[in-house]
């Protein structure tokens, strides 16, 4: 499930949380009135109707409703000696409501399908005329963040579960150490069409610019409207190829040389601009899809003598995603959020290769 689809449905919990308030003081859960949970008898707690009786908790004939416990007909009402139900019959009632309620809830944002996509906003003539994080494109304001260029430097891994904490610790140490600079460069419109750029960088006196010799990734998407904000996604999924520093290789009286090793991951990525708590601006993005085993197989990276296999870290951890429709599982679930920072870039070089020649692999 995509972040953008899960955002609604968790928006929903809190009221069924308080609807579900059935404490002690006397509290009416608030329930849909179309279910009947338990039926216990025309002079039983309840009444008729039951428990939740007509219309269903929380519903006339509901829980504390006419006909419902405490209701007429109900404990304390015209039958006095009828037992009432058991506390604990009602939470469960309660909660397989709740349950309902809320995977109901899902399905239908779930069933939403996609945000609506961006139309050109004001007519304007310079880029001043337009609100923050937009430009004027073509005499009308639309959301563009040229020349802006971010650098990642937060990275949340969800999954593969089995992995998620190591994968983020060699991600963090990664970008902590400079060793990955992971740049997002704001392409522009083509047509419809917003690239970003996404490749690593190469700092030099606090001055970015990308790595020619590494994959400079070009994606292409469009700009919704999601959680009443701009979100760039691009359209299905697309691989990904993440390329990270494995090592050196010593060969004096030469320099040493940096080796390199990458998986290549089929995402959906959404990315969006916006204030951290500081009020800096930052781009956040969110990245979900799968990795191949295969891939993981091949991911080495060696540090202090030692070499890190990136598939020991699933031993004994079955894929659970068939990628190429064989009926045979072949790969795991890939599950990323990020933060990154505006940066200073300066790069002479216009090219963005997606296919550099070959890197340099570690012996």
């Amino acid at each position: 499930m995509h972040l953008q689809k899960t955002r609604g449905a968790l928006a929903l919990l809190p009221l069924l949380a308080l609807a579900a308030c059935d404490d002690d003081t006397g509290g009416t859960a608030m329930m849909p009135d179309s279910t009947v949970l338990v039926d216990v008898g025309t002079d039983a707690a309840g009444g008729a109707g039951g428990v939740g009786g007509m219309g269903g908790v929380g519903g006339m004939g509901g829980v504390g409703g006419m006909g419902g416990v405490g209701g007429m007909g109900g404990a304390g009402g015209m039958t006095p000696d009828a037992a009432l139900p058991d506390a604990d019959v009602v939470d469960a009632a309660v909660d397989a409501v709740v349950d309902a309620v809320v995977d109901a809830a899902v399905d239908a944002v779930v069933d939403a399908g996609p945000a609506p996509l961006i139309d050109a906003g004001m007519a304007c003539v310079e880029a001043a005329e337009c609100t923050p994080f937009e430009r004027c494109v073509n005499n009308a304001c639309r959301p563009d963040l040229r020349p802006k260029v971010y650098r990642m430097i937060n990275a949340q891994v969800a999954e593969p579960e089995a992995a998620a904490n190591e994968l983020q610790l060699a991600l963090l140490v990664a970008v902590t150490t400079g060793s990955l600079n992971l740049l997002f460069e704001a392409g522009g419109y083509t047509g419809e069409d917003y690239r970003f750029n996404v490749g690593n960088g190469d700092p030099a006196a606090g001055v970015f610019r990308f790595r020619h010799n590494l994959p400079i990734q070009n994606f292409d998407g469009r700009w919704r409207n999601e959680d009443d904000r701009a979100e760039w996604h691009i359209e299905g999924n697309q691989p990904f190829r993440l390329v990270v520093p494995a090592g050196t290789i010593e060969n004096p009286p030469e320099p040493a040389q940096t080796c390199w090793t990458q998986f290549t991951t089929d995402v959906n990525m959404q990315l969006w601009p916006g204030m951290n708590q500081e009020g800096t601006e930052r781009l956040f993005g969110f990245v979900d899809g799968y990795v191949l085993r295969s891939d993981l197989e091949e991911v080495e990276i060696r540090t202090g003598g030692n070499v890190i296999r990136f598939i020991d870290f699933f031993e004994g951890v079955d894929p659970t995603i068939d990628a190429n429709g064989d009926g045979v599982n072949d790969a795991y679930p890939f599950t990323l959020s990020m933060e990154a920072e505006l940066i200073q870039f300066e790069d002479p070089d216009d090219a963005r290769n997606p296919n550099p020649p070959p890197l340099l692999q570690c012996p």
